[in-house]
């Protein structure tokens, strides 16, 4: 499993705007077409008294899972207003290109992702369109240049693309976690975990380790806020800091990492 944590300040901040909406065609993954739909409502909310902030999510990718290995991926998903974050298959023409996804691969409304190694698809990389929504957990209004719109929990306030490759690798002998495949341990943070820092400095965010009997951990992969850096320290451990700038300050960031191990 990959672990994600989220990083975030203590006092709020606002954002005076609008609703904004775009689509974007690209080329990704085999030459397959994928489109990237995005409607975010920034109108101010009646329970927080600023601007509503879309939901946010991180997953490394690519996804890279042995063809013959049944895996969970339980990518950090949250939402800075805290509503409940949904997420579902894009919705041909505007939201997807592929508008399905690879054979063996199944989601769930709360963005838990499955992978069936005995239904799974022939190996290679293929695209993953989701998007996701956030509903508020109880009635509020929406106020823009004087005018009000109450929502519901049943009514999205805005859509965002959840996009990321998915790579079927060849089998291996063993799908345990610290076999083969890395498995993190102490003092790893637990995934999902909330790290409040201070802006005043470099800071070391934590530290992470990976363990592999019949394989060597020789890196570790992130993705997070520009800056962050991971060094390797000794026997699978690294160290992960960042040097935020004032322009973070406030601000909430989903940080993901993963292992790399080497067979040989």
């Amino acid at each position: 499993m990959t672990p994600c944590v989220k990083m975030s300040s203590s006092k709020p901040f606002g954002l005076f705007c609008f609703i904004q909406v775009t689509d974007v065609a690209v080329r990704w993954v085999n030459n397959q077409t994928i489109k990237a739909f995005t409607q975010m409502d920034l109108r101010r909310r009646s329970d927080t008294g600023r601007a509503n902030f879309p939901p946010q999510a991180t997953i490394m990718s690519p996804v890279r899972v042995p063809s013959n290995c049944p895996m969970e991926i339980r990518p950090l998903t949250f939402d800075p207003d805290g509503d409940t974050v949904v997420c579902r298959y894009g919705v041909a023409p505007l939201e997807c290109g592929a508008c399905q996804p690879p054979q063996g691969f199944t989601f769930s409304s709360n963005c838990t992702m499955s992978f069936d190694a005995a239904n799974s698809a022939v190996g290679g990389f293929y695209a993953v369109e989701l998007m996701m929504e956030d509903h508020v957990k109880k009635n509020i209004s929406f106020e823009s240049l004087g005018v009000k719109e109450e929502k519901n929990s049943s009514d999205y306030i805005s859509v965002v693309p959840f996009q990321f490759a998915f790579e079927v690798l060849p089998s291996i002998k063993s799908c345990a976690e610290g076999v083969i495949l890395p498995r993190f341990v102490e003092p790893t943070p637990k995934h999902g975990a909330v790290i409040k820092i201070d802006i005043s400095s470099s800071v070391q965010l934590f530290s992470v380790k990976a363990t592999a009997s019949e394989a060597t951990v020789v890196g570790l992969v992130h993705s997070g806020p520009g800056g962050l850096q991971s060094t390797p320290v000794k026997d699978g451990s690294f160290n992960l800091t960042w040097n935020p700038k004032e322009p973070d300050n406030n601000a909430t960031y989903p940080v993901c990492f993963a292992a790399q191990a080497y067979i040989g």
